[in-house]
């Protein structure tokens, strides 16, 4: 059987999705930056002018980049209805080639703020625009396949990151990030703008020559009949859109809804199960804590390492089983899962720190937990709430909805990564990983009494079991594919 990729109808959203998710890889970058680059900093050996940076400036470095992107999910959401999506994605490359620009240069701690903060305005980009691009050009056959690679290819980021920290200044490194935003701009400049954009402003020639392209035909080529009844299909999505009132008519009109309301807060919870696995902290500070555990068999690089490896076999199980298993599961499966592996590492962490019980002989127990924790807590807490809130919001109300979520973690990321620090000073590690373990059994315990599960269930059944009914379920069940998210995947 031949490769999807290598099917001609398939390779053209396979390259437009590659050239996207080289956002995702930079970003990855700038996330894996602050683990192994923070214990230099605080270092004699550091390089920078400042000399060692104190704890409260760890902490600003760390945290400037979700700050960046806290004003910004609304700025590429206004350039993405008011331009285009491909502009809304073009626009990532400015603060993120500006950035890596910076942090090639940077010779003290105020030009590495600077970077940080433009690499969180380029990261909102990545979270919200990207991934509503990349689902909107693909086939309904591959779209859970394309979705699925912008945590994958993140992943690879982090852990690349972590790799050529141990063996290149991290100003060498950036000059390398450079080159490779360089190349996402001039590639992208040649790919389409959304088919489905293209329609809903009526540019239908526009849309076909797009749609042509991203199914791997000539502009001079008839549409093939299945063809043909998917661009009729996603005609009928800009007919009902000028039928329909305003977006903030149509808000005003169902946020009142009892299933309506239901699904929003549910969406709203299940949008922080990303922050209350605690994997933000783990990322952002991990070789810290792996040298905190004093890991006596395996050292805090290629143990911090093997998390970054890990997530990335997450990310490849969560694109191939979360569509046969079902969300639910995983979720609960996941959330327990990341409880134990955290309270377990926490009681650890006590009886290290607080006790004078040598457990250099148990100290695996330690590194297997936190890998074993990543691992669960990729595969579910951090990746599945992505797809589910558009699946389980009205489609009148996704958009604002989504936007919301998408801005308030953001600010809850900036909060937990900034006072992590303080935190640890004052609690410890070992109650800050108890606390994050409570917070994740809390998840699985709300998933389990309120999250229906979704899988195999058309939107007018899922629709239903909030107490709602759907008016025009063509135009529904195709949005409903577009899966508008990404604004969760942070790790």
């Amino acid at each position: 059987m031949e490769l999807q990729i290598l099917q001609k109808e398939y390779r053209n959203q396979y390259l437009a999705t590659f050239i996207v998710q080289l956002t995702a890889f930079i970003f990855g970058i700038a996330v894996g930056f602050t683990g192994p680059n923070i214990q230099l900093f605080i270092s004699d050996e550091t390089p920078l002018k400042d000399g060692k940076l104190t704890p409260e400036q760890i902490s600003w470095i760390t945290s400037l980049s979700p700050f960046g992107a806290i004003a910004f999910v609304f700025v590429y959401g206004w350039i993405s209805e008011r331009f285009g999506r491909k502009a809304a994605v073009l626009f990532i490359g400015i603060p993120q080639t500006l950035s890596w620009i910076l942090m090639a240069l940077a010779d003290n701690v105020t030009i590495i703020y600077i970077s940080r903060l433009l690499c969180g305005i380029a990261g909102a980009g990545c979270f919200y625009v990207a991934p509503v691009y990349v689902a909107e050009i693909s086939d309904k056959q591959i779209r859970g396949t394309l979705c699925s690679l912008f945590s994958i290819i993140c992943s690879i980021g982090v852990f690349l990151e972590f790799f050529i920290a141990e063996y290149m200044d991290f100003r060498h490194a950036a000059i390398f990030v450079v080159i490779v935003s360089i190349i996402f701009v001039v590639g992208f400049w040649f790919m389409p703008e959304s088919p489905l954009y293209l329609i809903s402003k009526r540019r239908f020639e526009e849309a076909e020559n797009a749609f042509k392209f991203l199914r791997g035909q000539q502009p001079s080529e008839e549409l093939s009949d299945a063809h043909l009844e998917d661009f009729n299909l996603l005609k009928q999505i800009a007919e009902g859109s000028e039928k329909s009132e305003s977006q903030w008519k149509v808000f005003k009109q169902h946020i009142s809804q009892p299933g309506t309301i239901k699904g929003i807060f549910i969406a709203i919870v299940v949008a922080q199960f990303p922050i209350m696995s605690g994997s933000y902290v783990l990322v952002a500070y991990n070789q810290g804590i792996f040298k905190a555990a004093n890991v006596s068999f395996l050292s805090v690089f290629w143990s911090s390492l093997a998390f970054a490896f890990i997530q990335i076999v997450a990310g490849i199980c969560t694109a191939k089983y979360v569509d046969k298993i079902g969300r639910r599961i995983i979720l609960i499966s996941s959330s327990f899962a990341t409880a134990l592996c955290l309270a377990i590492f926490g009681v650890y962490m006590l009886l290290s720190t607080r006790t004078s019980m040598d457990l250099t002989s148990v100290s695996w127990i330690a590194l297997v937990s936190l890998l074993v924790q990543i691992f669960v807590c990729c595969i579910g807490m951090v990746p599945v709430p992505n797809f589910y809130l558009t699946e389980i919001l009205d489609q009148k109300v996704r958009g604002p909805i989504v936007s919301i979520c998408s801005w308030w973690l953001w600010i809850a990321g900036f909060l937990v990564i900034k006072l992590y620090p303080s935190f640890e000073e004052s609690l410890g590690i070992d109650t800050i990983m108890i606390f994050f373990a409570i917070a994740s059994c809390l998840c699985g315990i709300f998933t389990m009494v309120y999250l229906p599960e979704t899988k195999g269930r058309d939107i007018e059944e899922i629709a239903r079991s909030f107490g709602r009914t759907q008016e025009t379920k063509n135009i529904v069940k195709c949005n409903d594919d577009k899966l508008l998210s990404g604004q969760n995947e942070l790790i």
